[in-house]
């Protein structure tokens, strides 16, 4: 697995400190904290950036905007100035770039001692220039463009391949995802570098780009919900449940909706998940129908069930919708909540299903509420 390990605790309450302090007086500071060691601090025209890895630790700071030459691969000019400095064991680099006209001067050091021009120099700039654009992500975007027009698909799969950031991967993914439109075999490549991520945040934010920006057919749905499997937290499935129901839906579509409808395990948000794909006109009878019976199968709550049968009420003319239907009305056991229900399902059909409401209704215990839905019937 990619993983980087974590900041000590003091660095990270520091910067969490430092975004309480000075993020409301107008200065604009943003702080970026990612829980595997990643920090990024933006105070006006001022960034700060920082990782630790084992035994590497990479930190850069610079002020304004810095462009990259036509490779993506270094730095051509930038604003003010750069410095990236690079912890490698016991050696120390520091390698700073300086505005030049329409160029960066760069000087590069090691422990201290500024290193001559040549050829290791060079390289060792190259090498430590693209460790920063890798782990940050800035610029991921512009790199991803830049590497497809130099290597195509390919290139930018590659290098997504050679990141070992989990904050990184889901950034140049992302960045991908939005670039371009990717085959089958693209895109399954680049779900199966983004499963390699952990948290719940990262792979869900690549995944959602996924589903919005590209084309799911069987064999990437697929593979989308067994990834989509690794997230623990019901809100980050429901979320991206929810992103397919933006797309235009198709059996693909609707089959992968259903995959990680059924993994949510909270009421609440297979309520919200299901009622946002039963209120989509172009939802199809079929899959409602299976949808209803994933609610029925999996949620307790009795406000959570009632919700769902008024979200899907309006499709009762639909075939075999009332049994499917009924089936989440026979789950609840609250007299309230089934009288809801009723109410909601006699005044979207009108009285062609007065004799099963009517059957439904005199399931309700209670004297006040069972007369209350029958008479929502009549």
């Amino acid at each position: 697995m990619r993983k980087l390990l974590f900041v000590c605790g003091a660095v990270v309450a520091a910067a969490l400190t430092y975004a309480v302090i000075f993020s409301g007086d107008g200065s604009g500071v943003q702080v970026d904290v990612d829980d595997e060691g990643v920090r990024h601090i933006v105070r006006g025209d001022t960034s700060e950036f920082s990782l630790t890895d084992g035994d590497r630790e990479l930190r850069a700071e610079w002020r304004g905007d810095f462009k990259l030459d036509k490779t993506g691969d270094a730095i051509a000019s930038l604003d003010d100035t750069m410095t990236i400095r690079l912890e490698e064991g016991d050696v120390e680099w520091e390698l700073s770039f300086e505005e030049a006209g329409k160029k960066a001067k760069t000087v590069l050091r090691k422990d201290g001692e500024k290193l001559d021009d040549g050829e290791e120099t060079t390289e060792k700039i190259s090498e430590i220039t693209l460790a920063f654009l890798r782990a940050s992500a800035i610029k991921s975007n512009q790199r991803v463009e830049r590497l497809i027009e130099i290597g195509g698909v390919e290139a930018a799969l590659a290098e997504i391949d050679a990141l070992d950031s989990e904050y990184a991967l889901r950034r140049y993914a992302v960045a991908l995802a939005e670039e371009t439109a990717l085959d089958t075999a693209q895109l399954t490549r680049l779900i199966t570098a983004v499963s390699e991520i952990d948290g719940d945040h990262d792979l869900s934010e690549a995944l959602q780009a996924v589903v919005e920006k590209q084309a799911v057919a069987k064999e990437t749905g697929e593979a989308i919900a067994a990834a989509a499997q690794q997230i623990e937290g019901d809100y980050e499935r429901r979320r991206l449940a929810a992103a397919l129901a933006e797309r235009v839906l198709t059996p693909e579509t609707e089959h992968l909706a259903l995959a990680l409808i059924s993994e949510i395990d909270s009421d609440h948000d297979m309520r919200v998940a299901s009622v946002t794909f039963l209120k989509h006109e172009k939802l199809r009878q079929e899959t409602a129908v299976q949808l209803l019976g994933v609610v029925a199968e999996n949620i307790d709550s009795d406000h959570d069930l009632r919700r769902v049968l008024e979200a899907a009420a309006p499709r009762l003319s639909e075939p075999d919708m009332w049994t499917a239907w009924r089936g989440v009305y026979d789950a609840m056991e609250g007299d309230h909540d089934r009288r809801r229900a009723i109410e909601a399902a006699a005044e979207e059909t009108n009285g062609s299903l007065a004799d099963e409401l009517r059957e439904a209704a005199r399931m309700i215990e209670d004297d006040y509420d069972r007369e209350r839905a029958l008479a929502a019937i009549d």
